[in-house]
């Protein structure tokens, strides 16, 4: 072989191409066009919903049992759940209800607002003549209920108690591992930097929802938008469910910019 042949082989085999850089550029693109349709689109749906008393056929959840529900819409989104959109209402009863869109939604009449409880007034009379409680009881009386820890606080609601107890720094690591690399385009990237503080984690019946915040600096990802983060939650979504038989899900619950900072709240519900 001769010598020239071999110089231009080796300069060929030396030459690299970021394919990565270029497809990342063209999804950002893309989801910023599809932010805008949403956006247009979300707007005009909440313009004929909210505010309104509906009656309309809906789930609870995502992919759940569907019933018809009267509804007292205090607001409306159109919300990413594995890559399908979804009109999610939400109820001046503080409620979430994903509407179906095959069947017509009906009309009632203005929302109901809830009724607010009035406040008492305290009788300042009779806190001024209550006599200071005797610093030693007998075992024989009723022992005041001490506060659970925040760590794990049972709350009782209609349809049973609801577990209340914090979402660890450490479990949000691991949530982030699943979605937030590929935006950083690093697949080591430290993440616990980017949490804050402890999340919060509900447990009712056979659902968990835990909620925590994310804070990632503007100059780690620039031009960062709602729909890319929603895509790599999806992804993510559908990666737990492949492997698991336990339904596990992210959703985008809030996402903002403050000063240098992108703030991002982030929902995981499993279903057991």
């Amino acid at each position: 072989m001769k010598l020239k042949r071999i110089v231009e082989q080796a300069e060929t085999t030396a030459q690299f191409y970021d394919l990565g850089k270029d497809f990342f550029s063209f999804i950002r693109a893309m989801n910023s066009t599809t932010e805008d349709v949403k956006t247009r689109f979300g707007q005009a749906i909440s313009v004929k919903l909210k505010g309104k008393k509906i009656r309309a056929r809906a789930s609870r959840g995502y992919k759940q049992f569907e019933k018809d529900y009267e509804i007292d819409v205090a607001n409306v989104s159109l919300d990413d759940y594995y890559d399908n959109y979804v009109v999610v209402v939400k109820g001046t009863n503080g409620k979430e209800y994903f509407l179906k869109p095959g069947f017509k939604v009906q009309i009632l009449g203005a929302a109901e607002q809830p009724e607010q409880p009035s406040p008492q007034t305290p009788e300042p009379s009779k806190t001024q003549t209550q006599p200071s409680p005797p610093k030693q009881q007998s075992s024989s009386a009723p022992q005041s209920k001490q506060p659970e820890p925040p760590e794990q606080q049972s709350v009782q609601e209609e349809g049973g108690p609801e577990l209340v107890r914090k979402y660890p720094v450490e479990s949000i690591e691991r949530d982030l591992s699943t979605w937030l690399p590929p935006l950083l385009m690093q697949s080591n990237a430290n993440l616990k930097q980017f949490i804050p503080r402890d999340g919060v984690a509900r447990t009712k019946d056979r659902k968990t929802v835990a909620s925590y915040a994310v804070t990632i600096p503007v100059n780690e990802l620039p031009g960062l938008t709602v729909d890319q983060v929603k895509s790599e939650l999806s992804r993510a979504s559908r990666l737990a469910s492949s492997v698991s038989d336990i339904e596990s899900f992210y959703t985008l619950d809030k996402f903002d910019t403050r000063g240098d900072k992108y703030v991002i709240i982030i929902r995981k519900i499993t279903n057991y």
